[in-house]
């Protein structure tokens, strides 16, 4: 009978102790990546600005050669050679700062998911020793192992959150990204598709 007492009041010991304990334990924001968003999409300016060059270009030299000017379709030719290399150079610079950005956020969610393993096997341990010490009855012992359980209860609940947090981050970046894309017509389908799949099914999953 004292052993169920002493269970009931160590389970309410550890609901208080785990509602009064610090938020702040644990807990962060998502890294926002500012710098690196900010790159895809001056690459996605430059090609859209690349595009109505060589439009332009294109335009000029059949107007050109209209008035049979050789010496000015020479010069265009020349001139659209240029533009086109340097949309290749925009796609690749474009294709280099979104896999930066997606390998960034899979880092900072390694990083949170190997945090909360950690989290997740001391709160484990934790409870392994609150077990002994109360099948001991050592009285000495619960309050403080109680105190490490709803400790590593809250800092695993907190690690999950933010997990996820980093997950629905990395999808809506990832979705705005691709979706500026398409909009830009870049010929990028292939390439943005497969990401667009994951995020949209990861972000169904984290409902």
């Amino acid at each position: 009978m004292k052993t169920l007492k002493v269970k009931a009041l160590i389970i309410t010991g550890m609901v208080t102790i785990s509602a009064i304990l610090p938020c702040s334990i644990g807990a962060s924001s998502p890294p926002s990546f500012l710098k690196e968003k900010a790159d895809v999409q001056s690459d996605i300016s430059n090609i859209n600005s690349h595009k109505e060059n060589i439009k332009s270009l294109k335009e000029k030299m059949k107007a050109d050669k209209k008035a049979d000017n050789s010496m000015a379709v020479n010069v265009d030719k020349k001139e659209l050679t240029k533009r086109k290399a340097d949309m290749r150079q925009a796609k690749a610079y474009l294709r280099a700062d979104k896999k930066d950005l997606s390998q960034d956020h899979r880092l900072i969610i390694k990083e949170g998911v190997a945090a909360l393993k950690e989290d997740q096997k001391k709160l484990n341990e934790s409870e392994k020793k609150l077990k002994k010490s109360l099948a001991s009855n050592n009285d000495a012992s619960v309050q403080s192992d109680a105190h490490e359980v709803a400790l590593y209860q809250k800092k695993v609940k907190q690690d999950k959150s933010l997990v996820n947090n980093q997950r629905i981050s990395r999808n809506q970046d990832m979705l705005a990204s691709n979706e500026e894309i398409r909009k830009s017509n870049t010929g990028f389908n292939g390439f943005t598709y497969p990401q667009t799949a994951f995020a949209v099914a990861d972000n169904w999953m984290l409902k």
